[in-house]
């Protein structure tokens, strides 16, 4: 492993609510997140994917309302 963390960034805090909490469940930017990890698995940048599951992961484990969404996104970083 190299040791890759993907972080939350400075203004997370203030981008909450209108990335994580909506009204319906999930959102636009969570289809994007699912891109993401499959794009970075075609390119080969398979421990970025997997860093970046890992936070992801902590969101779920930290309480933000992904259920929908994670298994989801465990599937594309890992395929």
């Amino acid at each position: 492993a190299t040791g890759l963390v993907v972080r939350k960034a400075a203004n997370f805090e203030s981008r909450v609510e209108v990335c994580w909490y909506t009204k319906v469940v999930g959102n636009h930017n969570w289809l994007r997140v699912s891109r993401v990890l499959h794009c970075l698995r075609l390119l080969g940048l398979d421990e970025e994917a997997a860093a970046f599951l890992q936070c992801l992961e902590g969101l779920y484990s930290e309480g933000f309302p992904v259920a929908p969404a994670i298994k989801h996104w465990r599937k594309r970083a890992a395929a």
